[in-house]
């Protein structure tokens, strides 16, 4: 989990939700604050690492269901190349054996 917290994708939803509890903190410390802001406030911080928490989950499953279908596609890939190597042969082996009845047909 903390290597996803990292992300450059997840830079501003860090940055976002670490200043809003800047913000709780600094109020905290001012005692002239009203009570019912520093309440918002903590709602507002609270809110800001749910909101980040879900995103990076979000982010995590994207990159897994990409990786997966990325894999599917190089492996298709894979067999595709591989299906028009075994063709080519035909076509190369078929080939071979129309010019050698096509020389049988002109000896005789």
């Amino acid at each position: 989990m903390m290597s996803n917290l990292l992300n450059k994708y997840n830079t501003f939803y860090f940055i976002a939700s670490s200043l809003a509890t800047l913000t709780l903190l600094t109020s905290l410390a001012l005692i002239n604050v009203p009570s019912s802001l520093i309440l918002a406030l903590a709602v507002l911080s609270v809110l800001a690492f749910m909101i980040l928490y879900k995103i990076i989950i979000d982010t995590s499953k994207v990159e897994k269901k990409f990786a997966h279908k990325e894999r599917e596609l190089t492996q298709e890939k894979h067999n595709l190349y591989e299906e028009e190597r075994k063709f080519g042969q035909k076509i190369e082996t078929e080939r071979k054996s129309f010019l050698k009845e096509k020389n049988l047909w002109r000896r005789n």
